[in-house]
């Protein structure tokens, strides 16, 4: 069963959302929205003025003519002699003529004019571009904040979830909004930042426009809707297909993966398996190809709509300025303002179709996104589990299976783990072992029947509680790139964050109890001889210096993280895997000493490495088969007997290799 992360969701909603987020981080950034709008929106005004200004200049200067000796007013420069007629220009009398008479003012505005251009369009684009690229890292901190805010909740949210395949590829897509900055949440705060400028502009020029008359202001509004339209169809049906594409984009990165995976070079070589893979790989190629080809396609017939309007409209708006101007109804300069006001319009008016579609387009995303993040995934409340007291589980005739699947893992099964009580749950893989581990620390509850603990329901328990009840150690374990103290201890020495995204106190390494925990796990000696011992990093994803350990060191590691939390039970799901049938006995001697106080459950599909337990019950095919000492299941001589029997001649062998 998948959960519904595209529940219906208004847009007023998401920006609601995404402006408490703004707010709460940088409120800073409406303030440069505002500057960034007021020089945007004006800059385009320049260069629609311009033209006009320097035509009218023009226009006037060419009323006046040169008679010899000064300028004087004349029908044109045609009918009059020419500017330096009988003058030598070397004596300079018409110069100064030229600069005392109505031209040389003329030229003088004429030159103040651009002036005033070059200055207000520099210091304009200036501060939109400063104001622009400032703004750039502090939206990219919106998205990113955004990505810990799912981080966290993939983190807290209820263990279920993640086995459940449906909801995790719903997970997977909600991560779109948030991987890049030029998409989903972080292109819908830019394009909303950079909007409001556009549609000054395009208000201003609309004003001007309509001044040549009311169709200069509809055939542009046409075009506007006409591309919006077009946009919003192409991008709905991208988004249509988006399922599609991404599961195409995921299988051809699984198989380009595997033919760069090193762990996979030698059995490519050896089994000749370069033509699987290569004839795999092109078939996922064809298949994105086709769907891309396919998105495209609908695009291109999709703008084929705005190409015709807009030419039209075009075609219309210069037939009427034309018009206007042979009737005289407008000079020369107000024909070329209002033909540059149109052109300077069109554009924005596209940016305008652009960039709502724009935030139409991730907006879906963003509100799967935010769909998710305001999900109901955690398991809150309950009674809190008593730590003080001796703990004692039982599960009550539990059935089980996996979230999406029908398979029962577990069926009708009864067990109590008395408290301080040593269990060794046993048996061959895929019996339903690490089942049982997840439903009795409450990561999964029964599909069928209770596990109680002293008594109570784990489904009434408070989670954080419960899981303080327990030590585990799991069966694969992988380290994380910090120190081996923060990993074993489970905190940092710095600031953490609380569960409400604020920063707290953290409570701490015991540096004492670390290397304690370390040398019951038996991994002391190999720390210690480190030259930054309990702070040696591990790993090298952050410090290519970083410590990495083999297998059974790993496990050790783990070991020692559950020895260092100190809860009332331990499990071990098999956790010393990696090492060798004898071996693995040893240490699980190793801890039955040191559980003497605590309650265990050891889970291993070797019977021998169990045999110091209390009681052991065999697990097969999902049901209890047996229960009892190891004595007891040996003399009744049924599964459990014949098992050890069986593999009792391995360890034989193996002890024998050794000794060689």
């Amino acid at each position: 069963m998948s959960i519904n992360l595209e529940k219906p969701m208004t847009y007023r909603a998401m920006g609601q959302d995404m402006w408490t987020k703004l707010k709460k981080n940088d409120p800073g950034l409406v303030g440069l929205c505002v500057i960034y709008t007021l020089a945007a929106s004006l800059y385009p005004l320049l260069g629609v003025y311009l033209p006009r200004l320097l035509i009218a200049q023009i226009q006037q200067a060419a009323g006046y003519v040169w008679d010899g000796a000064s300028i004087i007013k004349g029908a044109s420069i045609a009918n009059g002699a020419s500017i330096a007629n009988g003058n030598s220009i070397a004596n300079g009398a018409w110069v100064e003529s030229l600069l005392a008479s109505p031209v040389g003012q003329i030229l003088r505005n004429m030159a103040v004019i651009l002036v005033v251009y070059f200055v207000l369009a520099a210091v304009l684009g200036s501060l939109r571009a400063y104001v622009s690229n400032w703004s750039y890292s502090r939206l990219s901190y919106l998205r990113l904040d955004y990505l810990r805010d799912i981080t966290r909740k993939v983190m807290t949210m209820d263990f279920k979830h993640y086995e459940n395949a449906g909801f995790m590829d719903q997970v997977s897509r909600v991560n779109r909004a948030v991987q890049a900055n030029n998409n989903g949440v972080e292109d819908v705060y830019r394009q909303t930042f950079l909007l409001p400028s556009l549609l000054i502009s395009a208000v201003l020029l609309l004003g001007i426009l309509s001044g040549a008359g009311i169709w200069l202001i509809v055939l542009p509004l046409v075009s506007f809707v006409a591309i919006f339209w077009a946009q919003n169809k192409s991008d709905q049906y991208r988004f249509d297909r988006r399922e599609e594409a991404s599961r195409a984009e995921r299988s051809l990165r699984v198989y380009g993966n595997v033919a760069q995976d090193f762990t996979y070079g030698k059995d490519v070589r050896l089994y000749g398996l370069e033509g699987i893979i290569t004839n795999g790989y092109q078939s996922m190629i064809d298949n994105l190809v086709a769907i891309t080809q396919a998105i495209a396609s609908k695009q291109f017939n999709y703008s084929l709509v705005p190409m015709v309007v807009q030419g039209i409209s075009s075609l219309l708006t210069l037939g009427l300025l034309v018009a206007r101007a042979l009737a005289g109804t407008i000079d020369l300069a107000s024909f070329t303002m209002y033909l540059t006001a149109y052109v300077s319009l069109n554009q924005i008016m596209q940016q305008i179709a652009e960039k709502l579609n724009r935030i139409s387009a991730e907006g879906r995303y963003v509100k799967e996104m935010i769909n998710f993040l305001h999900a109901d995934l955690i398991t809150e409340g309950g009674q809190k589990v008593d730590l003080a007291k001796p703990l004692t589980i039982e599960f009550k005739d539990v059935s089980f299976h996996y979230p999406g699947s029908d398979k029962l893992v577990l069926e009708h099964l009864n067990l109590t783990l008395n408290a301080g009580e040593k269990l060794a749950l046993v048996g061959i893989n895929g019996a339903g072992k690490s089942t049982i581990v997840k439903l009795l620390t409450g990561l999964h509850h029964p599909t069928e029947g209770q596990v109680l603990v002293n008594g109570v329901d784990t489904r009434e328990l408070e989670q954080k509680s419960l899981f303080a009840a327990f030590s585990v150690v799991f069966q694969e374990e992988k380290p994380m790139a910090t120190t081996v103290a923060e990993l074993v201890a489970g905190r940092s020495e710095g600031i953490d964050e609380g569960s409400d995204g604020e920063g707290v106190n953290s409570e701490g390494i015991d540096r004492d109890k670390v290397e304690e925990s370390l040398q019951r796990a038996g991994l002391w000696e190999k720390i210690e001889a480190e030259p930054k011992g309990i702070d040696t990093m591990l790993l090298k994803t952050i410090n290519p210096d970083g410590l990495m350990l083999s297998g059974g060191e790993t496990q050790k590691l783990m070991l020692a993280r559950a020895l260092y939390k100190d809860a009332p039970i331990l499990l071990l799901d098999e956790p010393t895997a990696s090492l060798d049938a004898l071996a693995e006995s040893a240490v699980y001697h190793e801890f039955a000493e040191v559980m003497r106080e605590k309650t265990g459950l050891f889970i291993s599909h070797r019977l021998a490495s169990t045999s110091f337990c209390d009681r052991i019950a065999l697990l097969s095919g999902g049901k209890l088969t047996e229960v009892g000492t190891h004595a007891e299941l040996m003399a009744k001589g049924a599964e459990y007997s014949a098992m050890f029997m069986t593999q009792g001649k391995y360890y034989q062998e193996e002890s024998s290799d050794d000794a060689r």
